[in-house]
């Protein structure tokens, strides 16, 4: 069918009879547009229409519109019956467009009669002195109305068609051409007044069949007319030949056009029509065919959204829209569908529905044209053959589209100025890019290529098939390919009695010219070849080439280095991964690899290549690409510079390139190579970097002659250090923006296609040989420091770097990932480190920059020729070469000026950057990361620990040397030292060494470092709490994003973080880049692996290093801990903690809370094998046994009781509850963990704080009390702390207000109520920590000893072992030490005074008492809901209300206790049969021996056999335990934290009992093998009814009053939930179960549908059940299922089933009700608030309280809802939400609410026992039993009782809510 289009176009389905007669039916359609009568003669119109008199009708008719025609302003105008009609006409000039002047005339028949016409004056444009020319378009639209539309009528009465086919054109009047010398030429037309709406103007879907249908009709009718009337009449011959100015001026803007949509980006389209543009009139031009039975009519000519008229809808419509018809003609159907299709049709319309709508074209001609008695099948006319005219035609439609669109958006004059001045808007471009995305389909769909193959074949490029190029590079063995292509160029190799080189392909001779690709010395590593081959018909193909140099030497070094293979791959593979990532997240229009096209490749090896899985030809490497030159592409002048529009496309085409390949690293994993490119990660067989060193001492010596000696002595002391300029293998080493670099982009590598004022419009990157992972500014660097100016780098280095790093943050964003946390700061931290690198190579490079390309020339023939000379290896040649260019160089540089000043501006701007002084710093203070490692590595048998002791004893030695050395990272020895760093007994957690690293140059290197210990019990503790590797973390990641916090905001001058400095951290855990949390595995475990990638280094798999700086070198010390710490050790540190304190928040403002990369601070998502509160409530018996032996009982009582507030102050959930002040906290701050630096009068003027080992998040307050009551006398507290505390607070407030915020309404009073909270936090560790502390050095020692003997068990707990062996060694170590050291004594009484003196143990304890929890032990619980093996708990429970479980002789079920107590027990069910499906609910009541009774509600799995099973996998039970025991705890701490527990409290019942039992797993393939009967779970809450609540009926539904409660306890509920999530994420780390949905919902929710569909239908809404029926397949989007975090800024977690029976009220003595609680928390999930709402006031209210009340009852809800919202610290209105945008959304939501009333209120009016009880029977006789179809069965009930009120109910519910379902149909409504 000729171009591709005619994919598009397929064969309509001719062989099924419905779609004929559907064909038939749509051609019978009475397309009955308008439809008048006449009411006047033409005597009439032409009385008023008379000109004679004016000049012209147009006047005649201005001066009627006017009322200036007559003295009384009316007219009356007498028609041949003597009826007089009033005549007024009004000016439609302002709604139509074009050069007619278009009125509508009304006339008023004498009985008030009134009828309406429009009337159109087309003024006549005729050439003077031509009267027998063909008609003007003016005369050809009044011809068609006058002669032609009245012979198409005519015949369609003929054949008796006019009930069946109406033409869809306006109906004509009157018509008249007026002629004069005096007189203007015009034409007249009176049709039926047509009006039209702009909304039915649209090219909708709908639209566009309706009017492709008339367009076929007409198309049709116009045929037959033709046909009937055989060849045309004499007087129409005007018709064959289409005459349209309009077009033609059009055509001469068409250059014009061409321009715009290369601005607009389409170069390709652009580039291919430029070719077109000398055949586009012939294109546009419209011929008859010849052939009498070909399918032509006569054609609209003039398609345009704007000419198509529209049946009015509306009587008042005052716009209309004229129809055109001067551009008719004879032709081919198929252009003016083009023209339709092509300029009106939106592009998505066309790609999927194309085929689709000229099909039903198609039948409906077909059909119709039978009507008149022609047979197309008979004729032969196939629509095969009309296809085939589509498809030749359709280059018609693509010009007209690229000419008429843009007309659309702007004046021609508009476009022409923003063309010219490259100045398009950006809403202009937006748009026209939207819209002439047709012609980009029509490129996609070979429209293009077609009609150049037609017009101009030779404009095609030439496609050559794979063995062509086989056969041109296939050579004998005696000469290489380079050979062969020298034969070509120089003509020594020509075909047989041909005039060249020819190769056959497919029987034609096709020609090849060679010509050489560059001239000799621009390239060493390859010849390069330009290869032109010339098809026949002129098509051409344009080839670059790179080939396996033909010197030997060279060739054999290329060779054995293998870059040219490398180089193919990269191109064939690495290339190809990067446009299939781009491709799969749809970037294609957006991101491009800027590289030439790969045409040819043949990597030269006989292995078949592993990613390919292809043998290839091993005889040479060879790659071919498109010829860049050829497509205008040039390098820039290498020796001037490259310019600044020049560097900025290309450092935007690299960041592009960057980001993306750093995107597909991401997709490996961090350190991971990405599958099937493994190859891109191994270095090269020969050191490159060797090459730039021995070349390096010849560039110094230039350095030094251009007065540059000390920057050469500098580079050349740092070279003596392990520098790698390039390691292929270095992956994960490179932070976030880790990429794959070009590797040598340089100006020689890059190519530019340059426009006017050699501004470049396109770029390419070329030699891809060194690609490696790196840092993006290893590029960068290398590129400015070796191709600019200094100049240049002065004005616009910033600027350049400025915009890569934004662009490569915005790419990389597009593949979705985030660099927020990387900033730019950071990035030229990385760019200046980077600079010696780029100052290394631009030393190496600048020469042969500079170099004219003769001296290359020169220089490289001598090099070769004395290569030539040479039998050695690779690396020799390598090291000669080097030493052949520094001897030739200066021979030739010398006397070169502006080499000589580009050199000194390159020295001399980098001896300004500092850069090189930085390095030295660094080499002489630290050692590299692999460096660090070889120290640490172990054998696998032994720990680090145990390995420095083998050091430290002389037992481990380097053989042949005098102690332990390790090789640096360039081969030279490094000894390393290692002493002991602390005393026995100073540390617990870790073991400290000093490590002294000494270079071979003297340097030396001495680091602080910890490790873990070798004790089983501390090294069973330190990886269980995992304290060393948050510590690491720590160091590698928080202090440092503190840090770039302080330095945005400008602060680094004012807040200080005060701590060491990290040389090295090492954690097997890792992280985000090096040191990220390694993901739980299936078991839910953590699992360490190591993190080197070095061979020579074995790792034990368990271990945890830092290196710090000695901060004994800078004199800091340890202040005196028995001393305890005075004033101004105390302000020295609390000053530096609130600047500590207050950057991490800041840090959590500006981010989340703790931010993504921190989220390791809560613990969430870590297994964490020891839980800190629990090894606190184990080890607290301890101190409180010594507070009493010390006479201290009473205080030793109270403690004891507040353990529970004791515990839950460590839960690491706790995050985001402790209000604005809330921060990282350091977690052990007290004297052994701060070092001081002293002044002369050893005043504390300096700090350090070190063991940052616990960190978690918390109120501040909590570091201090810990630090006040642990390292302070009671005596300093007493005169001190309320000092200490205000500035403590005002240092705060100040360093986060220069952090950009601040504490809002919160003061020092609130502070010190917080303060007060945490005092007891502060007194326990005190209490613990203070033996400790004040421990002398032989009582540590001792207890160390002994902990480090203590033998672990592995199988038993961790914490209960660590706890118990540290209580042991407590007891007994304190009292000896408590003997030895009366300190202690003194400062724990102390301790104990002032706690008791503020009161807050009793206030705890208080609060403890007045909370609700129950007093039934958990071994009360556990007898109650013990079961039979094959019973369930609800059996058990149905048992005691049957009175089957009776003791002895009592009438009630008796408990007894191991204390001794019993209890009576009396059950009875809570809910009648039906109310609940997914739990048995019950009531007990308790009675006890010690006076309890108390009445509880409780909920258990159900005893139907599928609902229990439906239950268990759906997790229903296990979300609503851990709703109440998670999620409300945090948002009740919210809630305190903001001070708002006293003013809003949830509206939940208390939990007082949980039980949620496991599936037990096969231990060999971890398969479930728990049943349903197996599994319990247990809610015990309390029974809201002893406190007056009570259900409202759910028939008669909820009133204002109800509704009020309820949605005022749902705001609040909702607005701290939605706060919850704000702190936590989407979904909430630590919470990840709210979005599980373990079963899919799809068919439970399918089977509902299908049964309320059929009782829509009973019921008698069969219209509504139609459309309720389609919302069928749409039940995932419907309901949102796993959308968690695209619900918008009102995001919370719904309770997701809220309706009547879901909720219990209280009432007064009047009724009224005075509060409410929220029950059935089972289905939580991420939602917008509207789906609670919408559930709630569409099931569980009435139309009368809804038409009253519905909008008064939202507002208030949203008020509510904003006002904690904002209380818990988010302001909706800041973040842009409204009250309009929350009630467009419940309007969304409306459409879910809808369907939940549709399938429940049923429900309401039927009970469900009987069903249940079938539902059983049923499965127990079918073990098949569907548990969907079971449960909604179930779910919706019988209905067999009366209907009626379910009929109201439902239909009140359509009549409101209808509308949400039509718009969801029509696409207008999207749910989330």
């Amino acid at each position: 069918m000729g171009c591709n289009i005619s994919k598009k176009v397929e064969t309509p389905n001719e062989n099924t009879n419905n779609d004929v007669s559907e064909a038939k039916a749509k051609a019978s359609v009475k397309i009955k547009f308008y439809e008048f009568t006449f009411t006047v003669s033409n005597k009439f119109w032409e009385k008023l229409f008379d000109r004679e008199k004016f000049e012209s009708v147009s006047k005649k008719l201005a001066q009627l519109a006017e009322q200036t025609l007559a003295n009384n302003g009316d007219i009356y105008i007498q028609d041949t019956d003597g009826s007089p009609y009033k005549v007024t006409a009004t000016s439609l000039d302002q709604t139509t467009k074009g050069l007619s002047k278009v009125y509508e005339i009304s006339l008023t028949h004498p009985n008030n009669v009134k009828q309406n016409y429009f009337v159109k004056i087309i003024p006549i444009n005729r050439k003077s002195g031509n009267e027998s020319q063909m008609p003007t378009l003016e005369e050809r639209e009044l011809m068609f109305y006058r002669d032609i539309l009245p012979g198409i009528y005519n015949l369609i009465k003929q054949k008796e068609q006019h009930e069946d086919i109406y033409i869809p054109v306006p109906k004509i009047f009157y018509g008249k051409s007026y002629k004069g010398n005096e007189q203007p030429e015009e034409a007249l037309i009176v049709l039926n007044d047509v009006k039209t709406s702009e909304e039915d103007a649209e090219s909708t879907n709908q639209n566009i069949e309706q009017i492709v249908n008339a367009i076929a009709v007409y198309h049709a009718a116009a045929s037959a007319y033709i046909r009937t009337k055989n060849i045309l009449p004499k007087e129409q011959e005007w018709l064959t030949t289409r005459s349209d100015g309009f077009l033609n001026d059009l055509m001469k803007v068409l250059p014009n056009r061409i321009k715009l949509i290369r601005h607009l980006g389409m170069s390709d389209v652009a580039d291919k029509l430029t070719i077109l543009l000398p055949y586009a009139t012939e294109i546009v031009t419209i011929k008859p065919n010849d052939d009498e039975n070909s399918l032509q009519t006569i054609l609209f000519g003039d398609l345009q959204i704007s000419n198509i008229l529209f049946k009015r809808k509306d009587t008042k419509a005052s716009k209309l829209i004229s129809s055109r018809w001067q551009s008719i003609g004879l032709g081919h159907p198929s252009y003016d569908l083009l023209h339709y299709l092509f300029v009106n049709a939106p592009t998505d319309f066309l790609r999927s529905n194309l085929s689709s709508v000229i099909g039903l074209y198609w039948q409906t001609y077909n059909a119709t044209l039978s009507k008149f008695g022609y047979n197309l099948e008979k004729e032969n006319s196939t629509f095969k053959e009309f296809a085939k005219e589509w498809n030749k035609n359709a280059i018609y439609g693509t010009i007209l589209a690229l000419l008429t669109i843009p007309l659309s958006e702007a004046k021609e004059e508009e476009l022409a100025e923003a063309v010219s001045s490259k100045n398009l808007s950006v809403e202009l471009k937006e748009t026209l890019l939207k819209k002439l995305e047709v012609l980009k389909f029509c490129n996609e769909e070979g429209v293009i290529d077609a009609a150049l193959k037609h017009h101009c074949p030779s404009a095609l490029p030439l496609t050559l098939p794979e063995y062509f190029w086989n056969e041109l590079f296939a050579i004998n063995g005696t000469i290489s390919v380079s050979k062969k292509m020298e034969q070509i160029l120089d003509g020594s190799l020509k075909s047989d009695g041909k005039d060249g080189y020819y190769i056959d392909i497919d029987g034609i001779e096709i020609k090849v010219t060679v010509d050489r690709g560059s001239k000799l010395g621009d390239g060493y590593a390859c010849d390069t070849y330009a290869i032109t081959v010339a098809h026949p018909d002129g098509r051409v193909n344009e080839a670059f080439a790179k080939l396996l140099p033909q010197l030997p030497s060279q060739r054999e070094f290329v060779s054995s280095v293998g870059i040219q293979e490398r180089e193919i791959k990269i191109y064939k593979y690495f290339h190809s991964a990067i446009r299939s990532l781009i491709k799969e997240h749809g970037l294609e229009e957006e991101l491009q690899l800027l590289v030439p096209k790969m045409i040819f490749t043949n990597t030269g090896t006989s292995a078949s290549n592993e990613s390919s899985g292809v043998e290839e030809n091993k005889e040479e490497a060879i790659l071919v690409m498109e010829n860049l030159k050829k497509q205008g592409f040039t390098s820039v002048d290498k020796r001037a510079g490259v310019p600044l529009p020049c560097v900025k496309l290309a450092l935007s085409s690299l960041a592009m390139y960057h980001a993306a390949a750093s995107a597909l690293l991401r997709k490996a994993g961090r350190g991971k190579k990405p599958e099937g490119l493994e190859w891109l990660f191994e270095n090269l067989k020969v050191d490159g970097d060797a090459f730039i060193f021995q070349m390096l001492p010849a560039r110094l010596q230039l350095v030094r002659s251009l007065g540059a000696t000390e920057l050469a002595n500098k580079v050349e002391k740092l070279i003596k250090n392990p520098i790698k300029l390039s390691d292929y293998e270095a992956l994960g080493v490179f932070g976030p923006m880790e990429t794959i670099i070009h590797g040598d982009f340089w100006s020689n590598n890059m190519m530019f296609k340059l426009g006017d004022n050699d501004k470049p419009s396109d770029f390419r990157m070329i030699d891809w040989q060194a690609s490696r992972v790196e840092h993006p500014v290893a590029d960068i660097s290398y590129f400015i420091l070796a191709n600019t100016t200094s100049e240049f780098r002065k004005s616009h280095l910033k600027e350049v770097l400025t915009e890569y790093y934004s662009k490569h943050v915005s790419y990389l964003s597009k593949f979705g990932h985030d660099l927020t946390d990387y900033s730019f700061e950071k990035f030229m931290e990385e760019y200046n480190k980077n600079m010696f690198k780029g100052f290394l190579l631009a030393l190496i490079v600048v020469p042969g920059v500079m170099l004219q390309p003769t001296e290359v020339s020169k220089i490289m023939a001598d090099i070769n020729n004395e290569l030539e000379k040479k039998d050695m290896s690779s690396e020799e040649k390598l090291t000669l070469m080097g030493d052949l260019f520094n001897q030739k160089l200066p021979e030739v540089m010398r006397q070169d000026n502006i080499f000589l000043q580009r050199m000194k501006d390159l020295i001399s701007d980098f001896e300004k950057s500092g850069a090189i002084d930085e390095l030295l710093k660094e080499f002489d203070d630290n050692l590299s990361k692999s460096e660090w490692e070889r120290i640490f590595a172990t054998d696998g048998k032994q720990t680090i620990c145990s390995k420095f002791e083998d050091i430290l004893e002389g037992k481990l030695k380097t053989p042949d040397k005098d102690g332990y050395y390790i090789k640096d990272d360039c081969g030279k020895d490094i000894k390393v030292e290692i002493t002991r760093a602390s005393a026995p007994g100073d540390n617990y957690a870790c073991v400290v060494y000093s490590v002294s690293a000494t270079r071979m140059n003297g340097s030396k290197v001495v680091g602080f470092a910890k490790g873990i210990p070798d004790s089983p019990a501390s090294r069973m503790f330190v990886e269980a709490m995992l304290i060393q590797d948050k510590e690491v973390k720590v160091y590698e990641e928080l202090l440092e994003s503190l840090r770039d916090t302080i330095k945005k905001k400008n602060a680094t001058d004012k807040i200080h973080i005060k701590t060491p400095r990290l040389l090295y951290g090492r954690c097997d855990v890792g992280s985000q880049y090096v040191f990220s949390l390694s993901s739980k595995d299936e078991n839910n475990s953590s699992s360490r692996s190591t993190n080197s990638g070095n061979d020579e280094i074995a790792q034990n798999s368990s271990e945890t290093i830092l290196v710090l700086e000695n901060l004994q070198f800078n004199k800091f010390r340890m202040n005196d801990k028995f001393a305890g710490c005075d004033l101004a050790h105390v302000r020295v540190a609390l000053k530096a903690l609130a600047h500590y304190h207050a950057s991490t928040s800041a840090l959590m403002r500006e981010s989340t809370t703790p931010p993504k990369n921190l989220s390791w601070l809560t613990m969430e998502g870590i297994d964490m094998k020891m839980d800190m509160g629990e090894i606190l409530k184990k080890m607290l018996p301890t101190r409180i046994e010594l507070l009493k032996t010390l006479g201290e009982g009473e205080f030793a009582c109270k403690l004891e009781k507040c353990l529970p507030v004791i515990v839950e102050s460590f839960n690491p959930l706790n995050a985001g509850t402790h209000g604005p002040m809330e921060v990282i906290l350091h977690g052990d701050f007290w004297n052994n963990n701060m070092l001081f630096k002293y002044s002369k009068d050893n005043e504390p003027e300096d700090i350090r704080i070190v063991d940052w080992q616990m960190p978690r998040l918390g109120h501040p307050t909590a570091d201090i009390a810990y630090y006040l009551f642990a390292n302070t006398t009671s005596d300093f507290r007493t005169e001190h702390q309320a000092t200490v505390l205000k500035e403590y607070f005002d240092e705060y407030v100040s360093s986060l207000s220069l952090l950009g915020h601040t504490l809002g309404g919160y003061h020092f009073d609130l502070f010190m109520k917080d303060w007060r909270e945490n005092l007891i936090f502060g007194t326990v560790l005190a209490l613990i920590a203070l033996p400790f502390i004040l421990m002398k050095k032989e009582d540590a020692s001792e207890f160390q000893e002994q902990m480090e003997s203590i033998e672990m068990n592995a199988a038993d707990s961790a914490e209960d072992q660590f706890a118990e062996a540290a209580s042991q060694m407590m007891d007994s170590s304190l009292s000896s030490s408590m003997s030895k050291n009366p300190v202690i004594k003194d400062r724990v009484l102390g301790l104990v005074r002032d706690v008791q003196a503020t009161g807050i143990l009793d206030e705890a304890i208080s609060r403890l008492s007045e909370s609700k929890e129950c007093p039934f032990t958990e071994e009360f619980w556990e007898t109650v809901f013990t079961t039979e093996s094959d019973k369930t708990i609800s059996d058990r429970l149905q048992r005691i209300v049957n009175g089957d479980l009776k003791t002895d002789d009592k009438e009630y079920y008796l408990v007894k206790l191991e204390n001794g107590y019993e209890y009576e027990v009396k059950a009875e069910k809570a809910s009648a049969a039906g109310d609940n499906f997914m739990s048995d609910v019950y009531i007990l009541d308790i009675k006890g021996t010690n006076g309890l009774h108390k009445s509880v509600f409780v909920k258990v799995l159900p005893s139907h056999p599928s609902l229990r099973g439906f239950a268990t996998a759906s997790k229903v039970h296990d979300h609503e335990i851990k709703t109440y025991t998670e999620i409300f705890p945090y948002l009740r701490k919210l809630l305190k934290a903001a001070h708002l527990d006293h003013t809003i409290k949830l509206a939940v019942p208390d939990v007082y009992y949980t039980r949620l039992d496991k599936p037990r797993k096969d231990p060999e393939n971890g398969e479930n093998t728990s049943s349903p009967n197996d599994l319990e779970s247990v809610i015990v809450l309390e029974d809201l009814r002893q406190r007056g609540f009570k259900m409202n009926d759910k028939r008669r539904g909820c009133d204002k009053h109800h509704v009020r409660a309820a949605l005022t306890a749902l705001a609040h509920y909702h607005a701290t939930a939605s706060a919850f999530l704000r702190k936590k994420g989407y979904p909430p780390r630590g919470y990840e179960w709210i979005k599980e949905l373990s079963f899919d919902p799809t068919e439970l929710f399918t089977n509902m549908f299908t049964s309320r569909t059929e009782l829509l239908r009973k019921l008698g809404f069969n219209d509504f059940a139609d459309k309720f029926e389609k919302l069928i397949p749409c039940v995932g989007d419907l309901f949102g299922f796993n959308k968690a975090g695209t619900h918008g800024p009102m995001e919370t977690i719904a309770h997701g089933d809220f309706w009547n029976n879901n909720m219990l009220f209280l009432y007064d003595e009047n009724d009224k009700v005075q509060g409410m609680n929220i029950l059935d928390w089972q289905v939580p999930r991420n939602q917008r608030p509207g789906y609670d709402l919408s559930n709630f006031l569409l099931g569980s209210t009435h139309a009368d309280f809804r038409k009253k009340f519905l909008l008064t009852e939202l507002k208030s809800y949203y008020s509510e809802y904003k006002k904690v919202f904002f209380s818990l610290g988010y302001d909706l209105e800041k973040e842009g939400h409204s009250e309009e945008l929350f009630l467009t959304e419940w309007h969304r939501s409306c459409l879910r609410g809808l369907i939940y009333a549709i399938f429940w209120v049923p429900n309401i009016y039927e009970t469900h026992e009987v069903l249940l009880d079938q539902s059983k029977k049923e499965e127990n006789e079918s073990k098949n039993a569907n548990v969907e179809e079971v449960l909604a069965t179930a779910l919706v009930g019988t209905v067999e009782s009366d209907t009626t009120e379910i009929k109201k109910r439902i239909g009140d519910l359509i009549q409101e809510f209808e509308v949400v379902v039509d718009e969801f149909l029509a696409g207008k409504l999207t749910m989330d």
